[in-house]
């Protein structure tokens, strides 16, 4: 699993003095999910076929409000080449994930501000009956040494030291729902949507604020310099006399 942590500082917008709580938790929970993945795939010996992208290429994740605005401020941050594009895309309903380039090192055009379905998948466990814990290998990876024939572990919850001495040597991995469920609601959030209708939506958000706050830095700087007669700021205007 590669990981390509956000720039949380990069994504604030002019005059934010810092990130909305919201966007903060969404990069925090990416950063401890990322580091606990990549450390358990490297112990267990799991990684994508080189050059893969048939997750990307088979489903259009979902989104909600909170990850739709992270990403979107990595866009306007990152690939201002991109807002006008997505803003005038049409949504999409079928696959593949309307963010997938097959032509890229991570076949993903936001990769680093990618939503926690892309990172859990193939890379995470769940729960099931009783709290254990159980991980299956994505069809498309190779078998790790360890792996059974079925290609999925199961691990108990009902003993504390089962979490530390997993089957075949294998630890646990990151279990995802507890992960996610960490993930805030943006102020007033809607239903998870598809991510390209959710980012789009949120990229028209972020613009719209940016435009306002111009137009009101515009009247603030026009007012201001109307306040005082006596004072221009241009040098070739000359100031009246006192009477």
């Amino acid at each position: 699993m590669q990981s390509t942590p956000i720039d949380g500082p990069r994504l604030r917008r002019p005059g934010e003095p810092r990130l909305p709580a919201h966007v903060a938790e969404v990069i925090r929970v990416y950063r401890a999910f990322d580091a606990s993945a990549t450390r358990w795939s490297g112990d267990a010996g799991v990684s994508c076929p080189a050059g893969c992208g048939r997750c990307c290429e088979g489903i259009v994740p979902g989104c909600g409000e909170a990850e739709a605005d992270v990403a979107a401020r990595w866009i306007m941050s990152v690939r201002p080449d991109l807002p006008d594009a997505i803003l005038s895309a049409e949504p999409r309903s079928a696959p593949p994930c309307p963010f997938y380039r097959a032509d890229s090192p991570e076949h993903c055009t936001i990769y680093p501000a990618r939503p926690f379905l892309c990172r859990a998948f193939a890379f995470s466990g769940y729960p099931e009956k009783h709290g254990a814990t159980v991980y299956r290998l994505c069809e498309h990876m190779a078998t790790p040494r360890g792996f059974p024939e079925s290609r999925q572990l199961a691990w108990a919850a009902l003993h504390p030291t089962d979490a530390l001495r997993a089957r075949a040597g294998i630890p646990r991995p990151p279990v995802a729902p507890a992960h996610r469920a960490r993930i805030p609601d943006a102020p007033g959030a809607a239903a998870e949507r598809p991510l390209d209708v959710a980012v789009r939506d949120a990229l028209g958000r972020l613009l719209l604020q940016r435009h306002l706050r111009s137009a009101e830095t515009f009247a603030s700087s026009r007012l201001g310099s109307r306040a005082d007669p006596e004072r221009t700021d241009d040098p070739r205007t000359p100031r009246r006399r006192r009477a």
